[in-house]
């Protein structure tokens, strides 16, 4: 078994040192590398984002254009329901006065 001198040691701790820096230095690459992708998803997510906008934007102009549709349809209906109404109400007075 070997001993352990003063001048060993010494050595021993330098090449830990190297070592723990090497491993530092990987690991800040790791996080350098994850960095830059979750900026492209940022920015992806911001693209993202932007199209949603465009759609809401659409959705409302569309939503006021089937509200004015809708408006347009309960005015016939109740057009043609007097026009109906109308027509009976002639009927039933031409016949009364044909009796």
């Amino acid at each position: 078994m070997a001993e352990w001198s003063d001048g060993r040691l010494d050595e021993f701790a330098i090449r830990i040192d190297e070592r723990f820096d090497r491993v530092e230095e990987k690991t800040d690459e790791r996080f350098d590398r994850v960095d830059e992708k979750f900026g492209d998803m940022d920015r992806r997510f911001g693209e993202v984002n932007r199209r949603l906008d465009r759609v809401d934007d659409r959705l409302e102009h569309l939503d006021g254009r089937l509200g004015g549709l809708q408006q347009t349809m309960v005015i016939g209906v109740i057009g043609l329901c007097a026009m109906m109404f109308a027509g009976f109400a002639a009927i039933a007075t031409a016949i009364a006065t044909q009796l």
